[in-house]
């Protein structure tokens, strides 16, 4: 229900906020409903392969180290995560925005500002570089095919490819239209 509140949410508010419980495979599908992935780590939560084994890297738009005001911890960790990054970032031959790695801490109230700034930057970049309809587009393709998967398994996903969204057509529109005709074909 995550993507559908999403959308919901969206056409309200400029800003919509989805925390994940955890770091694994299920919490990067964070990616399939939103604009800009924020990572925070905690300072002394792991080195640079601990974050490149559990596979979170490729992810994130936007890095926080929590705690900032833990000092020395802080700063090995914004290294650590900083150098992994480097690493993925090498590995994928880069993506064309620059991850910042940005130091926060509620108790201090520091870094919070910067890190709305590099939200809203991100959002923009995404704007201008093209990416955002792209990026929206996949994520409702993604809604629409977890949608036909729930309701009718691999015999409704075999069908997908014969299906065509209509120009405009959202795609609550689309999975209702095409729910409605496999339940006609299923009946028969």
């Amino acid at each position: 229900m995550t993507h559908a509140a999403m959308i919901i949410m969206r056409a309200l508010y400029d800003r919509v906020l989805i925390e994940t419980v955890g770091v694994g495979q299920s919490e990067t599908d964070v990616e399939a409903v939103a604009d800009s992935i924020i990572f925070c780590v905690q300072p002394a939560s792991g080195d640079s392969l601990q974050f490149m084994k559990a596979g979170i890297v490729e992810v994130p738009d936007i890095a926080v180290i929590t705690k900032a005001d833990l000092g020395p911890a802080a700063r090995r960790a914004k290294a650590d995560l900083s150098g992994a990054l480097g690493l993925a970032l090498d590995h994928e031959g880069g993506r064309g925005w620059n991850i910042p790695v940005l130091l926060v801490s509620v108790n201090k109230d520091a870094g919070l500002e910067e890190l709305v700034n590099e939200i809203d930057g991100h959002f923009s970049w995404l704007n201008e570089a093209g990416l955002l309809a792209g990026r929206r587009a996949q994520q409702a393709e993604g809604w629409f095919r977890d949608a036909v998967k729930e309701c009718f398994g691999r015999e409704g996903i075999a069908l997908l490819p014969s299906f065509e969204r209509r120009d405009g057509e959202s795609p609550f529109a689309a999975a209702t239209r095409f729910c409605a005709d496999l339940e006609l074909r299923f009946k028969t």
